[in-house]
């Protein structure tokens, strides 16, 4: 889906007053297209019953526990088929996979990123990758490292939007090819932005760029000048992985 509504706190309202009393005093309907914002509506009654904003994902992270000495917010885990911005998709995938058990090895990560969310292949480079990537999670006490297994660290930072996770694909090869299909025709500075800033899932734009050269390679995209145009979808396979930190 290309256009997205959001339904946010204007300046100096919670988010629980928007979403549980909203008005256009309190709330607004933030559109988006590609996941760069675009403009606010007011959430008026009509705007409401036509758009149907989805609720912001910092209310969608919070749930309420009323406990004897009162009203508790506890932290709501993002759905399991969805991936926010701003962190790496692959630290967020990671944090399922660790977060419900009590200790989670380097072997079990691996299997389940290789056959439960088919994003790597069963190959040596792609389980260095994964790896490499549990180690940086380790250095940053996202997940902890404690008799050869790991558990939950720090809580993992999260962002404003959330985008669909579709298992067997590769996460920023298939917001990148969404977009594209989207418009027909990118430039190749929309889609850093797009990847760097809306998504903010990296701050390596050559990381962008080994993506993009990887679907060109795959047929799916083709540059056109300083453009890439959409020539066919993304297989549901997984290809030789590349550095994804």
């Amino acid at each position: 889906m290309s256009r997205e509504y959001v339904l946010n706190p204007k300046i100096g309202h919670t988010v629980e007053e928007a979403i549980e009393n909203t008005n256009p005093s309190n709330a607004k309907i933030d559109v988006y297209e590609y996941g760069t914002w675009q403009y606010s509506l007011p959430a008026l009654p009509i705007t409401m019953r036509l758009l149907e904003p989805e609720i912001s994902p910092a209310y969608q992270r919070q749930e309420h526990l009323v406990m004897r000495e009162g009203e508790k917010v506890m932290k709501k885990p993002i759905p399991e088929d969805k991936l926010t911005s701003d962190v790496n998709p692959f630290y967020q995938i990671i944090y399922k996979i660790v977060e419900p058990r009590e200790t989670t090895t380097l072997e079990e990560i691996q299997r389940a990123l290789i056959h439960d969310y088919q994003v790597f292949e069963e190959t040596n480079e792609d389980l260095h990758i994964i790896e490499r990537i549990v180690e940086q999670m380790n250095r940053d006490g996202i997940i902890l490292k404690h008799l050869g297994a790991y558990k939950i660290g720090i809580t993992l930072g999260l962002g404003d939007r959330v985008v669909d996770f579709i298992h067997g694909y590769d996460p920023f090869e298939n917001e990148l090819m969404r977009m594209i299909k989207g418009r027909g025709l990118v430039s190749n500075r929309e889609l850093h932005e797009f990847v760097l800033v809306s998504l903010g899932w990296t701050k390596r734009g050559e990381l962008v760029e080994n993506y993009l050269r990887r679907l060109v390679e795959k047929g799916c995209i083709e540059p056109v000048g300083d453009y890439y145009r959409f020539k066919k979808d993304l297989k549901r396979t997984v290809g030789p992985q590349i550095e994804k930190i």
